[in-house]
């Protein structure tokens, strides 16, 4: 004798065969078409969700992005911790995206945070002497 179809399973079912929650309810056995109603709320994948799945590795690189820039001023304990989630997020969006893991193990990630993060303080170096630069020289013209 095969097993039972679990009743969530042919609520699920029915609904997608486009039956009506008042008969999918008559047909598992007498519940109420809000039962019913309330169950497939919970069964039927939601808009976001599905939005979600199918930007799910652009949103992982996006997360890696701004944990990157908020690490700048860390202690080195902490941003020890930042790349390793880096770490962790990046494997699990180069999944998604079908792109292989086995070379990222091999990548120490701490030392391009590392790297990164020196990068961007020069960067803010240049910005801060050019703004003294274009201060100074804006001075000299009001002379």
């Amino acid at each position: 004798m095969p097993a039972p179809i679990p009743i969530d399973d042919q609520i699920l079912a029915l609904h997608e065969a486009g039956v009506a929650s008042r008969q999918i309810g008559q047909v598992v056995g007498g519940l109420h078409h809000s039962t019913i109603c309330k169950r497939l709320k919970h069964l039927t994948p939601r808009k976001t969700t599905e939005i979600y799945k199918e930007l799910k590795a652009d949103v992982l690189a996006e997360k890696q992005r701004k944990l990157l820039m908020t690490s700048a001023n860390l202690s080195a304990r902490e941003q020890g911790w930042i790349a390793k989630a880096i770490r962790d997020l990046n494997e699990v969006e180069r999944l998604e995206r079908g792109q292989s893991t086995a070379n990222v193990s091999q990548i120490d990630l701490s030392d391009r945070l590392r790297e990164a993060l020196k990068r961007s303080s020069i960067a803010k170096q240049g910005i801060e002497q050019s703004k003294q630069v274009i201060d100074i020289q804006g001075n000299d013209s009001k002379s």
